[in-house]
């Protein structure tokens, strides 16, 4: 038996989650003890996925800045390695509904885990000879998107509190090098989207076998989505594009208040 295998496997996740639907949230959800969504959003939600199973995940430009790396904005869609007991806290940042793929997918695609750097108290950069080295050598800049802060600051009572926020969403990212994957939005597509999305939306990476896993926002989302017949053949092609060793199985379904007891 290869020892170093079983070890690996129990430190890392073998799915990277994509998490999406901040912007569908209406209210503070996090302060109930269950996930439950209203018909409305509930709505939002399942129309939300049937576009990333049919479409993929948007690759859009990272709104976060970040002076220290002076890097040129690029598309990019983001994932988070984590554990499902951890999800909640992940949701609540960044939308309830978790579109997890196998890490084959990111690496596949010229994906890779972040580089995080420091900062002190008082909010200036902790000098970090990689990131120095990789500002003044890399000819290609883009690539600087692959380094991101590991604290954030805020003030308390005229103290600065750092915190690890950052650090512990594990993020990988998939950036846009030209990827023979990325596709161009479809005319009819962008003209399905509201204004302020067709102007976030870059490129779409389309799902492939390697989709793993479904998080669902709340049972009634998940309930939804087993009876819509749309969604359950979409997953079907996804699933069976081509023979491989991944076979015919069905990706894990899951609702967030379950994600508790792994």
């Amino acid at each position: 038996m290869n020892n170093n295998l079983s070890v690996d496997y129990a430190i890392h996740s073998d799915f990277l989650i994509h998490w999406t639907g901040k912007d569908i949230e209406t209210h503070e959800w996090s302060n109930d003890p269950q996930s439950k969504t209203d018909p409305k959003t509930t709505d939002k939600y399942i129309e939300r996925l049937r576009g990333i199973l049919k479409h993929g995940f948007w690759m859009t430009e990272d709104t976060e800045e970040y002076p220290e790396l002076d890097a040129p904005k690029v598309p990019q869609t983001c994932f988070t390695e984590l554990r499902l007991s951890q999800a909640r806290r992940h949701a609540k940042k960044f939308g309830r509904l978790g579109i997890g793929m196998k890490r084959f997918f990111v690496f596949n695609r010229g994906g890779r885990p972040l580089i995080y750097y420091g900062i002190k108290k008082n909010g200036n950069m902790v000098k970090d000879p990689l990131l120095e080295a990789c500002k003044e050598q890399l000819k290609d800049k883009k690539l600087l998107n692959f380094f991101k802060q590991m604290h954030e600051t805020r003030e308390e009572s005229g103290r600065y509190i750092l915190n690890y926020d950052l650090y512990s969403e594990s993020e990988w990212r998939i950036l846009y090098m030209e990827q023979k994957e990325a596709e161009e939005p479809t005319y009819e597509y962008r003209n399905s989207l509201k204004k302020e999305e067709n102007e976030k939306l870059k490129y779409l990476l389309p799902l492939d076998i390697h989709l793993g896993m479904i998080v669902y926002p709340s049972v009634d989302v998940k309930n939804k989505a087993f009876e819509d017949e749309e969604i359950r053949d979409t997953i079907k092609k996804i699933r069976t594009q081509k023979s491989t060793c991944e076979g015919l199985n069905w990706p894990i379904e899951i609702d967030l208040d379950a994600c508790r007891n792994f």
